[in-house]
């Protein structure tokens, strides 16, 4: 039997290296786990439980880059960029769940948005959540 980690493993992605490395820093006071993932490292952490993904979907190579993250991955993944996707391109990723908000997120409203498809993630899979949020995080 696998260890279940005390609280949710959310891998965080980004085309700045320093964004993904100050957010796991950040978030890690509002019950989450975070690991930094590096384009061109093994594949995304096969043991997370949600993906957080920041880029600004505007160019087309960081739209690539978006795409080749979210790819083939089956776990939710909340997408944080200042371009807004056309709906098309979330169309491309279905059954996974993205959702997508705006880089001018409060880090509290991001936590709540991890928190949210890691619950999903549980609802997909068919098994109750084990990680109950953490106090002052909205339901």
């Amino acid at each position: 039997m696998v260890n279940e980690p005390s609280v949710p493993r959310i891998v965080v992605a980004s085309d700045q290296t320093l964004v993904a490395d100050v957010l796991c820093a950040s978030l890690g006071d509002f019950g989450l786990e975070l690991v930094s993932w590096h384009q061109g490292a093994d594949p995304v952490a096969p043991d997370a439980h949600a993906g957080l993904l920041v880029t600004d979907l505007a160019s087309p190579d960081c739209r690539a880059y978006a795409d080749g993250v979210l790819a083939g991955s089956a776990m939710p993944w909340v997408v944080v960029t200042a371009t807004p996707p056309p709906a098309t391109w979330l169309e491309g990723f279905a059954p996974v769940h993205v959702r997508v908000l705006p880089a001018s997120v409060r880090l509290a409203e991001l936590a709540d948005a991890l928190h949210d498809a890691v619950e999903h993630a549980a609802v997909a899979g068919d098994v109750s959540c084990p990680w109950p949020r953490p106090e002052g995080t909205r339901r």
